[in-house]
């Protein structure tokens, strides 16, 4: 075991160390250890295996897995971060019955070696992962998803939060408005939101014309947020080009004044002219 002080040990150390032991009897030793669970497989490395050396702690939940226990559990933690469904895990643990596969996971569930997770991005089909890992964000969905439900009421928080905050400032960057976010207490935990989540809040308040967004400059500057002027004034332009004035020529043609001049429609003239006049005064103000 002096090989596995770095917690691994590879089949091709164990040969090295006891190279004058017959090979049944360092199979048996390997075999043993593995059964106790001071050595669990990991893997393999150059085509070779790979083993990795337990604490008293993981070797406890270890002791007395079948066969069919460790095949699953490894399984399990080759998906990683990602995860893994049962349907995947009955294929890759050589077809194991349904009824079969249901016991094991629960019975590594009960030992905390793996627990199950709802990916957002299967449609909140169950999956299984390593007991002290982290679900990735394609499984959990990010922070905008709460129990593998959209989570509508955070992310109108989030967005009244943040137009508050450029508003007060004037103008802000995202990394500034994740500060204030951070700092405000308002999140269950720090970990919850990165800058780039802040980011896709601000942006989505630029595409719904709530916030205007400055390019970066050729020094390096980053774009910067600041609040659309007088949004009253843009609806009130947006109302006037989808009103239909009427129109006394009817024809919709022009009138036809003494000697065959054209004169415009006086209602689309006036109709034209305000809108105008609100677009200047909203681009001025």
């Amino acid at each position: 075991m002096r090989a596995a002080r770095g917690l691994q040990l590879r089949m091709a150390d164990l040969e090295t160390e006891m190279a004058a032991t017959p090979l049944e009897v360092r199979l048996a030793a390997l075999q043993q250890l593995m059964g106790v669970g001071a050595l669990a497989a990991s893997g393999t490395l150059n085509g070779q295996p790979v083993f990795k050396l337990q604490s008293e702690e993981e070797a406890a939940k270890l002791r007395e897995l079948t066969a069919e226990d460790r095949l699953v559990l490894q399984e399990v933690e080759k998906a990683g971060v990602s995860a893994i469904s049962t349907k995947e895990l009955r294929y890759r643990a050589g077809g194991l019955p349904q009824q079969s596969l249901t016991k094991i996971l629960k019975r590594l569930e009960a030992r905390q070696l793996v627990k199950p997770v709802k990916s957002v991005n299967s449609g909140n089909v169950k999956k299984y992962m390593l007991h002290g890992l982290t679900p990735s964000k394609e499984v959990t969905g990010g922070p905008w998803y709460c129990d593998g439900e959209f989570d509508y009421e955070f992310i109108a928080n989030m967005q009244k939060v943040a137009m508050g905050y450029v508003q007060q400032r004037q103008q802000a960057t995202a990394l500034e408005v994740y500060g204030f976010i951070r700092d405000s207490g308002l999140l269950k935990s720090t970990d919850m939101l990165r800058p780039a989540d802040v980011d896709a809040v601000l942006q989505a308040l630029v595409y719904d014309a709530k916030l205007e967004m400055t390019a970066p400059t050729i020094y390096g500057d980053e774009r910067r947020f600041q609040a659309t002027p007088k949004l009253a004034s843009i609806e009130d332009f947006a109302r006037s080009l989808v009103s239909v004035p009427k129109c006394e020529c009817l024809t919709c043609r022009g009138l036809e004044a003494p000697g065959g001049c054209y004169v415009p429609c006086p209602n689309l003239s006036r109709w034209l002219d305000k809108a105008v006049g609100v677009a200047t005064a909203s681009r001025s103000s």
